[in-house]
């Protein structure tokens, strides 16, 4: 119990600085980036006192709607999922008009993982040798799970048709949005909370706005917010197939993004102190599960490719 006291503490302490330092962050300076593709980042201050003025005008506008939405008991659960399906449509609409406004055409990156994934398709591998030109995936070996879902988008709607992928991008970047309002109503049973994540998430434009790179960002974040969804919900209930599609949707987001495995490590971490502090040591057979079926999925797509091209 010590230790599972001690673990709460630590994460809830350096959660709350690491929020407050990027939240003091973005009330004084902005970020910003050329209409180029010049990926150097300027920082430039703000006004901070209409800065603030706009936040609590708009938190003012929030804490009206919810006092209205919570206004009657019966209707409560109604007008939330309302207002949960009006954030999924407005998220994936807004995603879809920007793809086509944007029409960002992929470079660096994202052009090479495209490259591949055409290649592939075409029974050329040469870019997992060192004898080719790029040697992308060669030197990148990590990014081969991202091209086998390139390769899946050009194998269904046509070799090069990376506008797919962006589409694709703005169906994730909606469901980040709806697992974000799963994931809370999984924390707290207080409808005012989800009310405030639905509006908050809402707002979060950058996550819309990078729906038109051509890359395992938005893909992953949605399997992420699944996974830690998932999790919850097998914490709450207690039944094995909601850690079994943690298992699998985990798996998943570390193969199209790595830096996933931080996810993977941390659900690792949850259930070994879970498992201590509780007693509970059947909670040492997911974190077996979970480590297997990464593994398996990873050991799966090398053999895959190591088959179809002979390297």
């Amino acid at each position: 119990m010590r230790l599972r006291k001690a673990a709460d503490r630590t994460v809830s302490i350096l959660g709350l600085g690491l929020f407050g330092v990027l939240t003091g962050f973005s009330l004084f300076l902005t970020s910003r980036f050329a209409l180029s593709y010049e990926e150097i980042p300027r920082t430039t201050g703000d006004i901070f006192p209409l800065v603030l003025l706009i936040c609590g005008c708009l938190t003012f506008v929030m804490y009206r709607i919810s006092e209205w939405m919570l206004r009657e008991e019966e209707r409560q659960e109604r007008r939330v999922r309302i207002l949960a399906g009006a954030v999924f449509c407005y998220a994936l609409l807004l995603g879809v008009w920007w793809v086509g406004a944007a029409d960002v055409v992929p470079a660096g990156d994202q052009a090479s993982i495209c490259t591949a994934a055409e290649q592939f398709r075409n029974g050329n591998f040469e870019m997992l040798t060192i004898d080719s030109y790029e040697k992308y995936l060669y030197i990148y070996p990590h990014q081969v799970g991202l091209t086998a879902v390139m390769e899946v988008v050009f194998r269904l709607f046509g070799d090069g048709n990376y506008m797919a992928f962006e589409y694709l991008n703005c169906l994730c970047a909606a469901l980040t949005l709806y697992f974000g309002y799963r994931v809370t109503r999984c924390l707290t049973g207080e409808k005012r909370a989800w009310i405030y994540e639905l509006f908050l998430s809402a707002a979060c434009f950058p996550l819309l706005f990078y729906t038109t790179f051509v890359y395992g960002e938005m893909l992953s974040i949605m399997l992420s917010m699944l996974t830690i969804w998932l999790f919850l919900e097998y914490r709450k209930r207690e039944q094995a197939w909601w850690m079994i599609g943690c298992a699998f949707s985990c798996a998943a987001a570390c193969l199209v993004r790595n830096n996933c495995l931080i996810l993977l490590i941390a659900l690792v971490l949850v259930l070994l102190v879970t498992a201590r502090g509780e007693r509970k040591w059947k909670l040492l057979l997911s974190v077996l599960l979970l480590a297997a079926v990464y593994l398996g999925a990873k050991n799966a797509v090398q053999t895959m490719y190591e088959q179809r091209s002979g390297v």
